[in-house]
């Protein structure tokens, strides 16, 4: 569900997106391997509240699987997915204080601060490469140069030193 025109409503319901990929998606990965997917959620604003109604006009079930709480949603997408919170660093959300929202609900780990968000799938590519044990900083670093230029590669490497995990890279 799509408010659609931006702004003016004080945020953003990607918790239905979040309760939809929690109550209705399988993953092969998690099915067979218990092994969690990558979910990147891309956002500047904090989340509005969802209510049954809500759940069953746009994803039509009679009754919610979960409470719709915004905690209860991040701990039921978070059983199966490592979830990256791509946070846009513009004035909404400084004005919504959306870091700590997003912080409160999935650890600081999940945050990235994105300050140019042109470098986003190379951050994406780049946390995906990292967490899977795929490349090393080191490697990240050169491929990002090689492809995209240093000038990419040292924003990108901005964004992913800001992050507040042992596992995220720490690129140059």
């Amino acid at each position: 569900y799509l408010e659609g025109g931006g702004g003016g409503n004080g945020g953003e319901t990607s918790n239905l997106l979040l309760y939809y990929i929690a109550t209705h998606t399988k993953t092969d990965s998690w099915e067979k391997r218990q092994h969690k997917g990558h979910l990147f959620l891309i956002a500047d604003e904090i989340q509005v509240p969802i209510d049954a109604r809500i759940i069953k006009e746009y994803i039509g079930d009679g009754q919610p699987l979960i409470d719709l709480s915004f905690e209860s949603i991040a701990q039921a997408v978070s059983e199966k997915w490592n979830v990256h919170v791509l946070l846009i660093n513009n004035s909404s959300a400084h004005m919504q204080g959306s870091e700590k929202f997003y912080t409160n609900l999935f650890g600081p780990q999940s945050i990235l601060i994105i300050e140019d968000p042109a470098t986003i799938a190379e951050t994406i590519a780049a946390v995906v490469g990292h967490e899977e044990g795929l490349v090393s900083d080191a490697k990240i670093d050169s491929d990002l140069t090689a492809v995209a230029g240093r000038e990419v590669a040292l924003r990108v490497g901005k964004t992913l030193s800001r992050k507040s995990s042992a596992k995220a890279p720490a690129l140059r």
